[in-house]
């Protein structure tokens, strides 16, 4: 097996243009609490990182599945890049994988978004629940209805 070998000089250089590039962007975590879920029935959700990705329910940078543990289920989406996130949940309560709706379209199972945005007509909008996320981390409480 070979081993490439660097002089002290390439190593120097190599420390400068990293320092001059900048390395990776800092990423932060962002802690995610959903409070008032019921004990049977997973807990669902996705994050987005943009207005068109909300609005349409389409490419979610995290989406996640996870038990309610006394009420609440809890989570840490880690490396995120600095910006703007919104995040819907909602809790399957029959065990088919979606959000059950009336003939109005309006929810039967419990959901809730981040900020704990509520929509009129409709569900709220990505500016609404949108959390600005910069370099350092961030929680949130998502109360589910």
């Amino acid at each position: 097996m070979r081993r490439a070998r660097f002089g002290v000089s390439a190593l120097v250089a190599a420390v400068a243009i990293l320092a001059l590039w900048g390395g990776a962007a800092p990423a932060a975590e962002l802690a995610v609490t959903i409070v008032g879920a019921h004990e049977v029935g997973k807990v669902y959700g996705m994050v987005f990182a943009d207005a068109a990705g909300f609005n349409k329910r389409q490419n979610p940078v995290w989406s996640f599945i996870g038990p309610p543990l006394g009420g609440k289920c809890e989570l840490v989406l880690r490396n995120l890049a600095p910006g703007k996130y919104g995040v819907i949940v909602f809790q399957d309560l029959n065990g088919n994988g979606d959000l059950d709706t009336n003939l109005l379209g309006v929810p039967i199972e419990p959901y809730g978004f981040s900020n704990d945005a509520a929509g009129v007509m409709g569900p709220p909008d990505f500016q609404a629940t949108a959390v600005d996320l910069g370099t350092g981390d961030r929680a949130i409480t998502i109360h589910l209805r």
